[in-house]
């Protein structure tokens, strides 16, 4: 600030020759020396604002360029990106009208296959209507006893309670085995002919490893159809059952298979047994048969 103070050396020596000059001069001369070294002072300060703001313009231009190099990078990523997505948008398109495509076939085809499984049914109940033999011959006992013990039947399992106590009898005749840990002790389970397991807490259906396992109709009602196929020796239709039972053909003709099966694999032991021997269809499996 006081930079000036140091040009008083060289002042002094400029008004030596002007010394028998008067007392204006002098002033005017140090207003003057004043005025210069102001100037020098003021150019000085300018010039160095200048270089600031030379340099704050170079830091602003490069961090300017950048800026753009940058956003320039991320517009042709950008641009790349977007024709990925693009590209992957046809694909998926591509893939979704293939899939379409495949979708109408497949729906063809099921409506194709099942066209033909009614034609199957159809084509198994005139068979099995074609192959049914005349009852009076085909079973010991006449058509009046049958429709007696089938009345008996209806009676004694109207009630679906009545049908599980006897599963369960049937089923643990020889006492409980809890399939998970052996245990022989049990408490009923959320199905009161249900047992459950008082040590692993496994609880067993009474349906299960029966021929009802799984079962989709009503138990008396599918009680009633092995009671059925087993007094009529299996010579009975899949078109007669759902007469009787009010069940659709095409379930009966699955049931009455399965039942017929067991009754082919089981006939050496039900030949001689009389009319209680349909109880003996109800066990599938070989360790409750053996029990």
């Amino acid at each position: 600030m006081f930079n000036w103070l140091l040009l008083l050396p060289y002042a002094r020596l400029l008004v030596l020759p002007f010394a028998s000059v008067d007392g204006l001069s002098i002033v005017l001369l140090f207003l003057i020396i004043i005025s210069a070294v102001l100037t020098i002072r003021f150019c000085l300060k300018a010039e160095r604002k200048s270089k600031a703001d030379n340099k704050i313009l170079t830091k602003t231009k490069a961090e300017l360029c950048v800026k753009n190099q940058v956003a320039t990078d991320l517009g042709n990523k950008l641009t790349e990106r977007n024709k990925e997505l693009r590209q992957k948008s046809k694909e998926l398109l591509q893939k979704t009208i293939l899939l379409e495509k495949q979708t109408l076939e497949l729906l063809h085809k099921n409506t194709v296959l099942k066209q033909q499984e009614e034609q199957i049914l159809r084509l198994n109940v005139l068979l099995e209507i074609d192959h049914f033999p005349t009852i009076v011959t085909a079973f010991k006992h006449p058509v009046k006893l049958i429709d007696d013990d089938l009345e008996h039947f209806a009676k004694q399992f109207a009630e679906k309670e009545s049908c599980y106590k006897f599963l369960a009898d049937v089923k643990w005749q020889a006492g409980y085995h809890c399939k998970k840990c052996n245990n022989t002790n049990y408490c009923n389970g959320k199905n009161p002919f249900n047992r459950r397991c008082t040590k692993c807490t496994y609880e067993e259906s009474v349906l299960c490893q029966t021929i009802f396992e799984n079962n989709r109709i009503p138990i008396q009602k599918a009680f009633y159809l092995l009671y059925l196929i087993y007094c009529y020796k299996g010579n009975i239709s899949s078109h007669q059952l759902s007469e009787k039972l009010g069940i659709r053909q095409s379930t009966c003709w699955t049931y009455a298979s399965k039942i017929k099966k067991i009754m082919e694999e089981r006939k050496k032991e039900l030949k001689w047994l009389d009319k209680n021997g349909w109880s003996k269809l109800v066990l599938t499996s070989n360790v409750a048969l053996k029990q």
